[in-house]
């Protein structure tokens, strides 16, 4: 494991501990609560990738994600949820 992977490994295990800790703690709104879930989903997934070497590598079709998009979004899990995220985050046309 690289040394950047390790980092960011521990940042997630880090992340993961916070937010158990959090969702066990707090009263949230179901809507906060759903979101927290899904997020520690997500972790626990992208650690357990890490951890058995799939990490970086697209859940539906087996091909790499770029990397460069794994610095943006280290939980990303599939190159279409990644098309998805990138829809988002185009400029607008016309400013509203």
């Amino acid at each position: 494991m690289s040394q950047s992977l390790h980092d960011l490994y521990n940042e997630i295990v880090a992340m993961k501990i916070d937010l158990e800790e959090h969702l066990n703690n707090h009263e949230l709104s179901p809507q906060v609560k759903q979101m927290a879930e899904e997020e520690l989903s997500d972790l626990i997934a992208t650690i357990e990738k890490i951890e058995t070497g799939h990490y970086g590598v697209c859940e539906e079709t087996g091909h790499p994600i770029p990397v460069e998009f794994l610095i943006f979004q280290p939980t990303v899990r599939s190159l279409s949820e990644m098309k998805t995220l990138l829809k988002y985050l185009k400029k607008p046309v016309f400013p509203f």
